[in-house]
């Protein structure tokens, strides 16, 4: 019986293994909520809003590190996800003075575009 159980744990130990986020599903929700918002792809495109240019360090391991397994399309942040949850850190007062300078005029501009639409 010993054996069979160290047998056993040694199967799930050696197994590969993924991060519990990349098989949660947790992209593509935090997309789909950005969207239901009206945070989507033209949006960020329209008002010019480009992660990278924006954020002053790279966030996540994988956007830091690479990704071993899957395409960046399955792992990195869209700018439309980034644009909203910059919204939301800016509309709960999470942002430094700098930052919310920094992103003030996307932010208004997509708050003005996304008002448009639903008038």
């Amino acid at each position: 019986m010993t054996l069979l159980l160290a047998s056993h744990f040694k199967e799930i130990a050696w197994r590969p293994k993924e991060a519990a986020q990349h098989g949660a599903g947790i992209h593509h929700r935090l997309v789909a909520l950005a969207e239901e918002q009206g945070f989507n792809e033209p949006l960020a495109e329209r008002i010019g809003y480009h992660m990278e240019k924006e954020l002053e360090e790279t966030l996540g391991s994988s956007q830091r590190y690479g990704f071993k397994y899957e395409a960046p399309n399955h792992w990195a942040t869209h700018d439309h996800v980034q644009l909203w949850l910059d919204n939301l850190a800016y509309k709960h007062n999470l942002l430094s003075r700098e930052e919310r300078e920094q992103l003030e005029p996307y932010l208004q501009q997509a708050a003005a575009l996304i008002h448009h639409r639903y008038d």
